[in-house]
Protein backbone atom coordinates (compact mmCIF):
# COMPACT_ATOMS: atom_id res chain seq x y z
CA UNK A 1 0.00 0.00 0.00
CA UNK A 2 2.85 2.40 0.84
CA UNK A 3 4.58 1.75 -2.48
CA UNK A 4 1.33 2.41 -4.38
CA UNK A 5 0.74 5.49 -2.33
CA UNK A 6 4.24 6.78 -3.05
CA UNK A 7 3.89 6.18 -6.76
CA UNK A 8 0.62 8.13 -6.80
CA UNK A 9 1.98 11.11 -4.89
CA UNK A 10 4.29 13.86 -5.94
CA UNK A 11 7.56 13.03 -4.25
CA UNK A 12 11.19 14.17 -4.11
CA UNK A 13 14.53 13.01 -2.66
CA UNK A 14 17.76 14.92 -2.10
CA UNK A 15 21.31 14.10 -0.94
CA UNK A 16 23.53 16.91 0.22
CA UNK A 17 27.24 16.17 0.84
CA UNK A 18 29.74 18.69 2.15
CA UNK A 19 33.21 18.30 3.65
CA UNK A 20 31.76 18.10 7.16
CA UNK A 21 28.12 17.18 6.52
CA UNK A 22 26.13 14.41 4.82
CA UNK A 23 22.30 15.01 4.61
CA UNK A 24 19.77 12.59 3.08
CA UNK A 25 16.13 13.70 2.65
CA UNK A 26 13.09 11.95 1.13
CA UNK A 27 9.67 13.70 1.05
CA UNK A 28 6.18 13.47 -0.52
CA UNK A 29 2.67 14.48 0.39
CA UNK A 30 2.28 11.72 2.95
CA UNK A 31 5.65 11.54 4.72
CA UNK A 32 9.10 13.00 5.10
CA UNK A 33 12.33 11.41 6.38
CA UNK A 34 15.59 13.18 7.06
CA UNK A 35 19.00 11.92 8.22
CA UNK A 36 21.95 14.14 8.95
CA UNK A 37 25.49 12.89 9.66
CA UNK A 38 28.37 14.98 10.93
CA UNK A 39 31.71 14.09 12.45
CA UNK A 40 30.51 15.33 15.86
CA UNK A 41 27.32 13.23 15.74
CA UNK A 42 29.23 10.07 14.74
CA UNK A 43 31.83 10.67 17.46
CA UNK A 44 29.15 11.21 20.11
CA UNK A 45 27.34 8.07 18.98
CA UNK A 46 30.46 5.97 19.28
CA UNK A 47 31.30 7.38 22.71
CA UNK A 48 27.88 6.44 24.02
CA UNK A 49 28.28 2.76 23.10
CA UNK A 50 30.07 0.05 25.04
CA UNK A 51 32.98 -0.81 22.78
CA UNK A 52 36.30 -2.64 22.77
CA UNK A 53 39.19 -3.21 20.34
CA UNK A 54 42.02 -5.73 20.52
CA UNK A 55 45.13 -6.59 18.51
CA UNK A 56 46.71 -9.99 19.10
CA UNK A 57 50.16 -10.71 17.64
CA UNK A 58 51.90 -14.08 17.88
CA UNK A 59 54.81 -15.61 15.98
CA UNK A 60 52.47 -17.09 13.39
CA UNK A 61 49.27 -14.98 13.56
CA UNK A 62 48.15 -11.34 13.62
CA UNK A 63 44.47 -10.80 14.66
CA UNK A 64 42.65 -7.44 14.76
CA UNK A 65 39.22 -7.21 16.48
CA UNK A 66 36.80 -4.31 17.06
CA UNK A 67 33.46 -4.85 18.87
CA UNK A 68 30.69 -3.00 20.71
CA UNK A 69 27.06 -3.53 21.45
CA UNK A 70 26.05 -2.95 17.83
CA UNK A 71 28.72 -4.67 15.72
CA UNK A 72 31.83 -6.80 15.65
CA UNK A 73 34.59 -7.10 13.02
CA UNK A 74 37.54 -9.46 13.03
CA UNK A 75 40.52 -9.91 10.70
CA UNK A 76 43.14 -12.63 11.09
CA UNK A 77 46.38 -12.91 9.08
CA UNK A 78 48.68 -15.95 9.06
CA UNK A 79 51.66 -16.88 6.90
CA UNK A 80 49.52 -19.48 5.11
CA UNK A 81 46.74 -16.96 4.37
CA UNK A 82 49.22 -14.42 3.01
CA UNK A 83 50.87 -17.10 0.85
CA UNK A 84 47.50 -18.25 -0.49
CA UNK A 85 46.59 -14.67 -1.36
CA UNK A 86 49.87 -14.18 -3.23
CA UNK A 87 49.51 -17.45 -5.18
CA UNK A 88 46.09 -16.28 -6.33
CA UNK A 89 47.41 -13.14 -7.99
CA UNK A 90 46.59 -12.52 -11.62
CA UNK A 91 48.94 -11.12 -14.22
CA UNK A 92 49.64 -7.46 -13.64
CA UNK A 93 49.43 -7.24 -9.89
CA UNK A 94 53.17 -7.92 -9.84
CA UNK A 95 55.97 -9.20 -12.04
CA UNK A 96 54.83 -12.70 -12.94
CA UNK A 97 58.30 -14.09 -13.82
CA UNK A 98 60.58 -15.94 -11.43
CA UNK A 99 64.27 -14.96 -11.36
CA UNK A 100 63.49 -12.09 -13.75
CA UNK A 101 66.79 -10.32 -13.01
CA UNK A 102 68.78 -13.60 -13.21
CA UNK A 103 70.13 -13.11 -9.69
CA UNK A 104 70.41 -16.88 -9.14
CA UNK A 105 73.02 -17.22 -11.89
CA UNK A 106 73.10 -20.60 -13.63
CA UNK A 107 71.20 -22.24 -10.75
CA UNK A 108 67.81 -21.62 -12.39
CA UNK A 109 68.97 -22.04 -16.01
CA UNK A 110 68.19 -25.62 -17.07
CA UNK A 111 70.08 -26.80 -20.16
CA UNK A 112 67.36 -29.11 -21.46
CA UNK A 113 64.07 -28.51 -23.24
CA UNK A 114 62.37 -31.52 -21.61
CA UNK A 115 62.13 -30.01 -18.10
CA UNK A 116 59.18 -27.65 -17.56
CA UNK A 117 58.61 -25.97 -14.21
CA UNK A 118 57.05 -22.78 -12.90
CA UNK A 119 60.19 -21.32 -11.34
CA UNK A 120 62.99 -22.01 -13.85
CA UNK A 121 64.30 -20.78 -17.18
CA UNK A 122 64.75 -23.73 -19.56
CA UNK A 123 66.32 -24.22 -22.96
CA UNK A 124 63.61 -24.34 -25.61
CA UNK A 125 66.09 -25.11 -28.40
CA UNK A 126 69.70 -26.26 -28.67
CA UNK A 127 70.43 -25.14 -32.25
CA UNK A 128 73.94 -23.82 -31.75
CA UNK A 129 72.85 -21.38 -29.05
CA UNK A 130 75.15 -20.42 -26.19
CA UNK A 131 73.17 -19.47 -23.08
CA UNK A 132 74.71 -18.39 -19.77
CA UNK A 133 74.14 -16.07 -16.83
CA UNK A 134 76.88 -13.47 -16.36
CA UNK A 135 77.39 -10.73 -13.72
CA UNK A 136 76.46 -7.39 -15.27
CA UNK A 137 76.98 -4.31 -13.10
CA UNK A 138 75.59 -1.96 -15.72
CA UNK A 139 72.55 0.27 -15.90
CA UNK A 140 71.59 -0.80 -12.36
CA UNK A 141 71.54 -4.53 -13.28
CA UNK A 142 73.26 -7.25 -11.28
CA UNK A 143 73.22 -10.04 -13.90
CA UNK A 144 72.20 -10.73 -17.49
CA UNK A 145 71.20 -13.67 -19.68
CA UNK A 146 73.65 -14.04 -22.60
CA UNK A 147 72.74 -15.44 -26.04
CA UNK A 148 74.70 -16.15 -29.17
CA UNK A 149 72.43 -17.25 -32.00
CA UNK A 150 73.31 -18.36 -35.51
CA UNK A 151 70.41 -16.48 -37.13
CA UNK A 152 68.68 -19.65 -38.38
CA UNK A 153 65.69 -20.93 -36.43
CA UNK A 154 64.66 -20.06 -32.91
CA UNK A 155 67.19 -19.91 -30.10
CA UNK A 156 65.40 -19.30 -26.82
CA UNK A 157 64.87 -19.95 -23.14
CA UNK A 158 61.34 -20.30 -21.77
CA UNK A 159 59.38 -19.99 -18.53
CA UNK A 160 56.17 -22.06 -18.33
CA UNK A 161 52.91 -22.56 -16.37
CA UNK A 162 52.10 -18.87 -15.91
CA UNK A 163 48.34 -18.68 -15.02
CA UNK A 164 46.38 -16.33 -17.28
CA UNK A 165 42.83 -15.09 -17.91
CA UNK A 166 41.25 -15.07 -21.37
CA UNK A 167 41.07 -11.76 -23.29
CA UNK A 168 43.50 -10.12 -20.86
CA UNK A 169 46.12 -7.67 -22.13
CA UNK A 170 49.61 -8.47 -20.86
CA UNK A 171 52.87 -6.66 -21.52
CA UNK A 172 56.35 -8.21 -21.62
CA UNK A 173 59.18 -5.72 -21.12
CA UNK A 174 62.86 -5.65 -20.31
CA UNK A 175 66.26 -4.50 -21.48
CA UNK A 176 68.65 -5.85 -24.10
CA UNK A 177 71.94 -4.97 -25.78
CA UNK A 178 73.89 -6.44 -28.70
CA UNK A 179 77.57 -6.49 -29.62
CA UNK A 180 76.83 -4.73 -32.92
CA UNK A 181 74.16 -2.44 -34.31
CA UNK A 182 71.63 -4.31 -36.46
CA UNK A 183 71.72 -7.44 -34.31
CA UNK A 184 68.61 -8.17 -32.29
CA UNK A 185 66.35 -10.26 -30.09
CA UNK A 186 63.07 -12.14 -30.39
CA UNK A 187 60.46 -12.40 -27.61
CA UNK A 188 57.24 -14.41 -27.42
CA UNK A 189 54.25 -14.80 -25.11
CA UNK A 190 52.00 -17.85 -25.24
CA UNK A 191 51.60 -21.64 -25.03
CA UNK A 192 53.09 -22.23 -21.56
CA UNK A 193 53.42 -26.03 -21.51
CA UNK A 194 52.81 -29.11 -23.64
CA UNK A 195 49.07 -29.45 -22.93
CA UNK A 196 46.34 -28.47 -25.41
CA UNK A 197 43.95 -25.48 -25.40
CA UNK A 198 46.60 -23.00 -24.25
CA UNK A 199 47.34 -19.38 -24.96
CA UNK A 200 48.79 -19.31 -28.51
CA UNK A 201 52.17 -17.89 -29.46
CA UNK A 202 52.66 -14.29 -30.47
CA UNK A 203 56.02 -12.62 -30.72
CA UNK A 204 58.07 -9.65 -31.85
CA UNK A 205 61.66 -8.83 -32.79
CA UNK A 206 63.74 -5.83 -31.73
CA UNK A 207 66.98 -4.62 -33.35
CA UNK A 208 69.80 -2.76 -31.60
CA UNK A 209 70.33 0.76 -32.92
CA UNK A 210 73.80 0.99 -31.35
CA UNK A 211 76.46 -1.51 -30.33
CA UNK A 212 76.85 -2.39 -26.64
CA UNK A 213 74.06 -0.01 -25.60
CA UNK A 214 71.14 -1.03 -23.38
CA UNK A 215 67.70 -0.54 -24.98
CA UNK A 216 64.26 -1.23 -23.56
CA UNK A 217 61.84 -3.55 -25.33
CA UNK A 218 58.06 -3.78 -24.78
CA UNK A 219 55.61 -6.26 -26.32
CA UNK A 220 51.81 -6.31 -25.69
CA UNK A 221 49.58 -9.36 -26.26
CA UNK A 222 45.93 -10.24 -25.57
CA UNK A 223 45.60 -13.78 -24.19
CA UNK A 224 43.16 -16.14 -25.91
CA UNK A 225 42.89 -18.97 -23.36
CA UNK A 226 41.92 -19.22 -19.71
CA UNK A 227 44.71 -21.62 -18.66
CA UNK A 228 48.46 -21.05 -18.89
CA UNK A 229 50.78 -18.85 -20.87
CA UNK A 230 54.56 -18.73 -21.21
CA UNK A 231 57.43 -16.36 -21.97
CA UNK A 232 60.26 -16.96 -24.45
CA UNK A 233 63.48 -14.91 -24.76
CA UNK A 234 66.03 -15.41 -27.51
CA UNK A 235 68.28 -14.13 -30.25
CA UNK A 236 66.96 -12.87 -33.57
CA UNK A 237 65.86 -15.86 -35.67
CA UNK A 238 67.05 -14.34 -38.95
CA UNK A 239 70.11 -12.31 -37.97
CA UNK A 240 73.16 -13.85 -36.28
CA UNK A 241 73.33 -12.02 -32.96
CA UNK A 242 75.16 -11.94 -29.65
CA UNK A 243 72.88 -10.29 -27.11
CA UNK A 244 72.13 -9.91 -23.40
CA UNK A 245 68.77 -9.70 -21.53
CA UNK A 246 68.29 -8.00 -18.15
CA UNK A 247 65.41 -7.13 -15.76
CA UNK A 248 62.58 -8.83 -17.64
CA UNK A 249 58.95 -8.27 -16.53
CA UNK A 250 55.52 -9.75 -17.42
CA UNK A 251 52.48 -7.89 -16.07
CA UNK A 252 48.85 -7.13 -16.76
CA UNK A 253 48.07 -4.09 -18.89
CA UNK A 254 49.11 -2.44 -22.11
CA UNK A 255 51.95 -0.32 -20.74
CA UNK A 256 54.96 -1.55 -18.79
CA UNK A 257 55.89 -0.26 -15.35
CA UNK A 258 59.39 -0.12 -13.80
CA UNK A 259 60.92 -3.53 -13.09
CA UNK A 260 60.19 -5.16 -9.74
CA UNK A 261 60.80 -8.61 -8.33
CA UNK A 262 57.98 -11.15 -8.41
CA UNK A 263 55.69 -11.26 -5.37
CA UNK A 264 55.88 -15.05 -5.61
CA UNK A 265 59.57 -14.97 -4.82
CA UNK A 266 59.06 -12.46 -2.02
CA UNK A 267 56.21 -14.45 -0.45
CA UNK A 268 58.36 -16.66 1.71
CA UNK A 269 59.33 -15.18 5.05
CA UNK A 270 60.94 -11.90 5.98
CA UNK A 271 61.49 -10.45 9.41
CA UNK A 272 62.67 -7.13 10.79
CA UNK A 273 63.50 -7.03 14.51
CA UNK A 274 64.52 -3.84 16.27
CA UNK A 275 65.52 -3.66 19.93
CA UNK A 276 67.41 -1.05 21.89
CA UNK A 277 70.68 -2.93 21.39
CA UNK A 278 70.02 -5.03 18.29
CA UNK A 279 68.67 -4.65 14.73
CA UNK A 280 68.11 -7.76 12.62
CA UNK A 281 66.89 -8.08 9.02
CA UNK A 282 66.24 -11.66 7.94
CA UNK A 283 64.80 -13.42 4.88
CA UNK A 284 64.18 -17.18 4.99
CA UNK A 285 63.31 -19.05 1.79
CA UNK A 286 63.64 -22.74 0.99
CA UNK A 287 65.78 -23.23 4.07
CA UNK A 288 68.27 -20.54 2.99
CA UNK A 289 68.61 -17.69 5.48
CA UNK A 290 70.06 -14.31 4.50
CA UNK A 291 70.39 -11.74 7.23
CA UNK A 292 72.04 -8.55 8.47
CA UNK A 293 72.45 -8.20 12.23
CA UNK A 294 73.69 -5.06 13.99
CA UNK A 295 74.59 -5.36 17.68
CA UNK A 296 77.09 -3.80 20.11
CA UNK A 297 79.41 -6.74 19.45
CA UNK A 298 79.57 -6.12 15.71
CA UNK A 299 77.78 -6.37 12.36
CA UNK A 300 76.95 -9.74 10.80
CA UNK A 301 76.15 -10.11 7.08
CA UNK A 302 75.25 -13.72 6.24
CA UNK A 303 73.81 -15.13 3.02
CA UNK A 304 74.20 -17.71 0.29
CA UNK A 305 75.44 -14.94 -2.03
CA UNK A 306 76.69 -11.54 -0.83
CA UNK A 307 77.27 -8.91 -3.51
CA UNK A 308 79.17 -5.72 -2.61
CA UNK A 309 79.52 -3.12 -5.35
CA UNK A 310 81.24 0.25 -5.25
CA UNK A 311 84.29 1.32 -3.25
CA UNK A 312 84.77 -0.74 -0.09
CA UNK A 313 87.20 0.12 2.69
CA UNK A 314 88.34 -2.44 5.31
CA UNK A 315 90.53 -0.93 8.02
CA UNK A 316 91.38 -4.12 9.93
CA UNK A 317 90.15 -7.52 8.82
CA UNK A 318 90.91 -11.21 8.37
CA UNK A 319 90.03 -12.61 4.94
CA UNK A 320 89.70 -16.40 4.91
CA UNK A 321 89.87 -18.51 1.74
CA UNK A 322 88.95 -15.67 -0.61
CA UNK A 323 89.31 -15.38 -4.38
CA UNK A 324 90.99 -12.11 -5.37
CA UNK A 325 90.41 -11.20 -9.01
CA UNK A 326 93.60 -9.17 -9.53
CA UNK A 327 96.54 -9.02 -7.12
CA UNK A 328 99.79 -7.28 -7.95
CA UNK A 329 102.97 -8.47 -6.21
CA UNK A 330 104.02 -4.89 -5.49
CA UNK A 331 101.09 -4.69 -3.05
CA UNK A 332 102.84 -7.24 -0.79
CA UNK A 333 105.24 -5.17 1.29
CA UNK A 334 105.82 -7.23 4.44
CA UNK A 335 105.37 -10.63 6.06
CA UNK A 336 106.32 -14.18 5.09
CA UNK A 337 105.11 -16.29 2.18
CA UNK A 338 105.20 -19.98 3.16
CA UNK A 339 105.97 -22.01 0.03
CA UNK A 340 104.66 -25.09 1.83
CA UNK A 341 101.18 -23.60 1.60
CA UNK A 342 101.21 -22.13 -1.90
CA UNK A 343 101.82 -23.45 -5.43
CA UNK A 344 103.85 -21.23 -7.76
CA UNK A 345 103.71 -21.81 -11.54
CA UNK A 346 105.76 -20.16 -14.31
CA UNK A 347 108.38 -18.82 -11.88
CA UNK A 348 111.23 -17.04 -13.68
CA UNK A 349 114.46 -18.53 -12.27
CA UNK A 350 116.43 -15.39 -13.18
CA UNK A 351 114.54 -13.62 -10.40
CA UNK A 352 116.15 -15.94 -7.78
CA UNK A 353 119.57 -14.43 -7.20
CA UNK A 354 120.70 -15.37 -3.67
CA UNK A 355 120.00 -17.50 -0.66
CA UNK A 356 119.48 -21.23 -0.15
CA UNK A 357 116.82 -23.30 -1.85
CA UNK A 358 115.98 -26.10 0.53
CA UNK A 359 113.80 -29.16 0.08
CA UNK A 360 113.29 -32.41 1.95
CA UNK A 361 116.24 -34.09 0.16
CA UNK A 362 117.98 -31.27 -1.69
CA UNK A 363 119.63 -27.98 -0.78
CA UNK A 364 121.12 -25.50 -3.27
CA UNK A 365 123.26 -22.70 -1.86
CA UNK A 366 123.17 -19.91 -4.46
CA UNK A 367 125.89 -18.01 -2.59
CA UNK A 368 128.55 -20.75 -2.34
CA UNK A 369 127.45 -22.92 -5.28
CA UNK A 370 127.14 -25.99 -3.05
CA UNK A 371 124.47 -28.57 -3.94
CA UNK A 372 123.66 -31.09 -1.22
CA UNK A 373 121.62 -34.24 -1.80
CA UNK A 374 120.12 -36.42 0.91
CA UNK A 375 118.85 -38.96 -1.58
CA UNK A 376 117.68 -39.21 -5.16
CA UNK A 377 119.01 -39.85 -8.67
CA UNK A 378 120.67 -37.58 -11.21
CA UNK A 379 120.07 -39.20 -14.58
CA UNK A 380 120.59 -38.34 -18.23
CA UNK A 381 117.52 -38.46 -20.50
CA UNK A 382 118.72 -41.63 -22.31
CA UNK A 383 119.41 -43.27 -18.90
CA UNK A 384 122.97 -44.28 -19.92
CA UNK A 385 124.50 -42.03 -17.28
CA UNK A 386 123.31 -41.99 -13.69
CA UNK A 387 124.37 -40.87 -10.24
CA UNK A 388 122.34 -42.61 -7.53
CA UNK A 389 122.85 -40.50 -4.42
CA UNK A 390 120.75 -42.81 -2.26
CA UNK A 391 122.82 -45.96 -3.04
CA UNK A 392 126.11 -44.18 -3.72
CA UNK A 393 126.46 -45.55 -7.27
CA UNK A 394 127.82 -43.91 -10.44
CA UNK A 395 127.24 -45.62 -13.78
CA UNK A 396 128.20 -44.72 -17.34
CA UNK A 397 127.55 -46.86 -20.45
CA UNK A 398 127.37 -46.84 -24.20
CA UNK A 399 126.47 -49.48 -26.75
CA UNK A 400 129.64 -51.46 -25.98
CA UNK A 401 129.26 -51.51 -22.22
CA UNK A 402 130.54 -49.35 -19.42
CA UNK A 403 131.40 -49.16 -15.76
CA UNK A 404 129.79 -48.92 -12.37
CA UNK A 405 131.48 -47.25 -9.40
CA UNK A 406 130.07 -48.60 -6.16
CA UNK A 407 131.43 -49.19 -2.66
CA UNK A 408 134.97 -48.25 -3.62
CA UNK A 409 135.18 -50.47 -6.70
CA UNK A 410 135.04 -49.85 -10.42
CA UNK A 411 133.21 -52.72 -12.09
CA UNK A 412 133.51 -53.10 -15.85
CA UNK A 413 130.48 -54.64 -17.58
CA UNK A 414 129.96 -55.83 -21.12
CA UNK A 415 126.27 -54.97 -21.48
CA UNK A 416 124.96 -51.47 -22.13
CA UNK A 417 122.38 -49.86 -19.85
CA UNK A 418 122.30 -49.35 -16.12
CA UNK A 419 121.97 -52.99 -15.02
CA UNK A 420 123.81 -53.24 -11.74
CA UNK A 421 124.49 -56.86 -10.83
CA UNK A 422 122.72 -58.22 -13.91
CA UNK A 423 125.08 -57.57 -16.80
CA UNK A 424 128.16 -59.67 -17.56
CA UNK A 425 131.11 -58.51 -15.47
CA UNK A 426 134.45 -58.75 -17.22
CA UNK A 427 136.71 -56.94 -14.79
CA UNK A 428 137.20 -54.98 -11.60
CA UNK A 429 139.56 -52.31 -10.38
CA UNK A 430 139.76 -52.39 -6.62
CA UNK A 431 141.96 -51.36 -3.74
CA UNK A 432 141.15 -54.32 -1.47
CA UNK A 433 143.66 -56.75 -2.95
CA UNK A 434 146.45 -57.66 -0.55
CA UNK A 435 150.01 -58.43 -1.54
CA UNK A 436 152.45 -59.50 1.17
CA UNK A 437 150.07 -58.22 3.87
CA UNK A 438 149.82 -54.80 2.21
CA UNK A 439 146.71 -53.39 0.51
CA UNK A 440 147.09 -52.06 -2.97
CA UNK A 441 145.59 -51.65 -6.40
CA UNK A 442 144.30 -54.74 -8.13
CA UNK A 443 143.24 -55.01 -11.76
CA UNK A 444 141.20 -58.22 -12.08
CA UNK A 445 139.85 -59.75 -15.28
CA UNK A 446 137.07 -62.35 -14.98
CA UNK A 447 138.17 -64.41 -18.03
CA UNK A 448 141.59 -62.87 -18.62
CA UNK A 449 143.46 -59.62 -18.75
CA UNK A 450 145.69 -57.54 -20.97
CA UNK A 451 147.93 -54.71 -19.90
CA UNK A 452 149.97 -53.00 -22.55
CA UNK A 453 150.26 -50.46 -25.25
CA UNK A 454 147.42 -50.15 -27.72
CA UNK A 455 149.49 -51.38 -30.70
CA UNK A 456 150.31 -54.57 -28.81
CA UNK A 457 147.05 -55.35 -26.98
CA UNK A 458 144.91 -55.04 -30.09
CA UNK A 459 146.92 -57.77 -31.88
CA UNK A 460 147.42 -60.33 -29.09
CA UNK A 461 144.34 -62.32 -30.04
CA UNK A 462 145.64 -62.80 -33.58
CA UNK A 463 149.19 -63.60 -32.45
CA UNK A 464 150.49 -60.93 -34.75
CA UNK A 465 152.15 -58.88 -32.11
CA UNK A 466 155.18 -57.23 -33.66
CA UNK A 467 155.26 -53.88 -31.96
CA UNK A 468 154.68 -52.28 -28.62
CA UNK A 469 154.69 -54.30 -25.38
CA UNK A 470 152.16 -56.05 -23.17
CA UNK A 471 151.42 -58.51 -20.39
CA UNK A 472 148.40 -60.74 -20.85
CA UNK A 473 146.96 -63.82 -19.24
CA UNK A 474 143.79 -65.91 -18.77
CA UNK A 475 142.12 -67.98 -16.09
CA UNK A 476 143.53 -71.20 -17.63
CA UNK A 477 146.98 -70.16 -16.41
CA UNK A 478 148.65 -68.83 -19.55
CA UNK A 479 150.79 -65.70 -19.16
CA UNK A 480 152.42 -63.77 -22.00
CA UNK A 481 155.00 -61.06 -21.46
CA UNK A 482 155.95 -59.37 -24.72
CA UNK A 483 158.13 -56.50 -25.80
CA UNK A 484 159.20 -55.60 -29.35
CA UNK A 485 162.59 -54.48 -28.05
CA UNK A 486 164.11 -55.34 -24.64
CA UNK A 487 162.50 -56.91 -21.58
CA UNK A 488 164.14 -55.80 -18.31
CA UNK A 489 163.45 -57.57 -15.03
CA UNK A 490 165.22 -56.21 -11.98
CA UNK A 491 164.97 -56.49 -8.24
CA UNK A 492 166.81 -55.24 -5.17
CA UNK A 493 168.59 -52.03 -4.42
CA UNK A 494 170.41 -50.25 -7.16
CA UNK A 495 174.11 -49.64 -6.32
Amino acid sequence: GLQTSVKNKADSSTVTQLANLVNTKVSNADFESNKTQTAELISASVKNKADSSTVTQLANVVASKVSNADFESNKTQTAELISSKVEGLTIGESNYLYDSNFKSGAKNLINTSSVQARNIWRNSTTNGTIKSIVPMIENGFTAALKFKSAGTGQHMVAQDFIPCKKNQSVVLSGWFKAVAAGQGIQVQVGQGNAASDLDTYKGATFVASKANTWQKFEFVKVTDADTFTGVFLGGHNQIASEVWFANVKLEKGEKSTPWSESDFELASQSQVSQLADNINLKVDKDGIINQINVSPEGILIAGENVWISGKTKIDNAVIKNAMIDSLSANKLTAGTIDAGKINVVNLNASNISAGIITGANLAINLNSGEVTFQKGIIQRADKLFSIDVTEGVIESYDSNGGFTISKGEITLNSSPGLTIGNSKKYGTITYKWKLLDASGLALIGEEGFSLGTSNAVKNIANSTVNQGSSISGNKEGYLNVFSRQVINLSSGDLY
